[in-house]
């Protein structure tokens, strides 16, 4: 059965009370041919973000746009920010779905009608993406480009997006060919990059350069921007674990998480001397031990685990 709708728009918020209203504007500011289907999931937000909301869709309604349609679900109870992302995308009913976080937004009033352009025109390719700037949580320009190596149109292979091809989220326009989303989905911290690595399943990536960059904002409440070192690894650390397990039937795929979690492992190992809660110390001495290639014999590495936990038993 066609899609009715052309294009999904989801807007993931939580406590974006300051910026939200410049994401919406963002949006309702396309310029696009066919009908849009906007999806608004706020977090169960602590500050005023769904007042913001509320004074939003007010004045949208008194000027509603022929085939625009908002869809605003305030959840009663914090979902927190990855499942909150899954539960968005799997409500998108659009041939097309583009993704604009409550703190970010765009200002090429063109860009879903030029990426959409591009996919109705390309079916090989299923996904495309643009640049985007970088601003403090004032609205400050940091940088003019997040990628700024990217300074023309390039392909991502299947391999390339299905091993997490750096695509930025605000940028994204894909087709919505996820019918379903693995349950560890939601164990990760970076469901853009899980997101990207599935629809590699499906065709090629673009990155397109003419399209304006959008604003990508960089603040306290960001998820990466407040994670310390040990944080991250064992983040990525999750991360890894969970692609190798979606990718266990590909080969080639999962050999580049595997070898992904053993760089992890290394870099865990490094910070030991620094670390002097016991639990992790030695949750990171067995996490660099399962990852060893050296230990080819499970029969080896589970003897050498029980010796070793039989060793720190005697010692506590």
């Amino acid at each position: 059965m066609e899609n009715k709708v052309t294009i999904s728009i989801v807007v993931i918020t939580y406590n974006h009370a300051k910026f939200i209203n410049q994401a919406l504007n963002g949006i309702v500011s396309q310029k696009f041919d066919g009908s849009i289907e906007l999806i608004i999931s706020n977090d169960n937000s602590t500050d005023n973000t769904n007042e913001k909301i509320n004074c939003f869709l007010k004045k949208f309604n008194q000027e509603r746009k022929k085939d625009f349609l908002i869809k605003y679900y305030n959840h009663p109870k914090n979902l927190g920010a990855i499942p909150n992302f899954k539960w968005s995308l799997s409500e998108a009913q659009g041939k097309y779905i583009a993704i604009c976080e409550g703190d970010d937004y765009w200002t090429d009033p063109y860009k879903l009608q030029k990426q959409v352009d591009f996919l109705e025109n390309n079916p090989e390719y299923v996904v495309c993406s643009h640049n985007a700037k970088i601003i403090d949580s004032n609205g400050v320009l940091l940088k003019d480009k997040k990628i700024p190596q990217l300074t023309k149109d390039r392909d991502y292979s299947p391999y390339e997006l299905q091993t997490g091809a750096f695509l930025l989220t605000l940028g994204m326009v894909f087709r919505n060919v996820i019918k379903d989303y693995p349950p560890n989905f939601s164990k990760v911290l970076n469901g853009d990059t899980f997101l990207i690595s599935i629809l590699g399943a499906y065709g090629k990536g673009k990155y397109l350069e003419n399209i304006q960059p959008a604003a990508y904002r960089i603040h306290e409440g960001g998820i990466w921007s407040t994670l310390e070192t040990l944080k991250r690894l064992k983040a990525s650390r999750v991360f890894n674990k969970e692609m190798m397990v979606y990718h266990k039937n590909n080969k080639e795929v999962f050999n580049y998480w595997q070898q992904k979690q053993r760089n992890v492992s290394r870099k865990l190992l490094r910070l030991l001397a620094e670390i002097d809660n016991f639990k992790d110390y030695f949750s990171i001495n067995i996490f660099y031990i399962t990852q060893n290639p050296v230990f080819t014999s499970r029969y080896r590495l589970k003897e050498l685990l029980k010796q070793n936990y039989l060793a720190v038993k005697s010692i506590i």
